[in-house]
């Protein structure tokens, strides 16, 4: 079925959504739609109801590293003091592990502002990967500086 056979009588296109005689369906619906309305708001600069609903999908998941910090926040610290080492935790580190995914999902969010749903969601991935790539990394890192603590007695 061609473009010219879609018309009716009026001489406007037909979006139902049936399927033609060559077993093609028409790609017209409320997903369809709301893929179609976010792509055009996300080329201008604006974010589209979709894009805002994946960004908060994501900053959920970005909220449990944030949570993951502050637990390591408060809980190293009191071991540290717990075995005599008070002095000497690492407060950049936890620090910079509770600035992390903040940062993070700022420069994705930037990143994917004039990007396509799928595009955003890519990235949104990406960001968790680097973000708890840095937690684990800082994790690592305080381990080192335990142990180097230990050797020294």
């Amino acid at each position: 079925m061609t473009d010219a056979d879609k018309t009716n009588t009026t001489g406007k296109a037909d979006t139902t959504g049936k399927t033609d005689t060559t077993g093609k369906t028409d790609t017209t619906g409320p997903v369809a739609d709301a893929i179609t309305a976010d792509d055009r708001a996300s080329r201008t600069g604006r974010l589209g109801w979709l894009s805002l609903s994946v960004a908060a999908l994501f900053g959920l998941l970005y909220a449990y590293d944030v949570w993951e910090a502050v637990g390591n926040l408060v809980g190293v610290p009191h071991y540290y003091e717990s075995i005599g080492f008070g002095a000497s935790t690492p407060w950049i580190l936890l620090i910079a592990a509770l600035a992390f995914p903040f940062v993070i999902f700022v420069i994705v969010f930037v990143l994917g502002i004039r990007r396509n749903v799928a595009q955003k969601a890519l990235l949104y991935i990406a960001g968790l990967a680097v973000s708890n790539a840095l937690a684990l990394s800082t994790i690592g890192l305080n381990s080192l500086i335990f142990s180097n603590l230990i050797q020294r007695l």
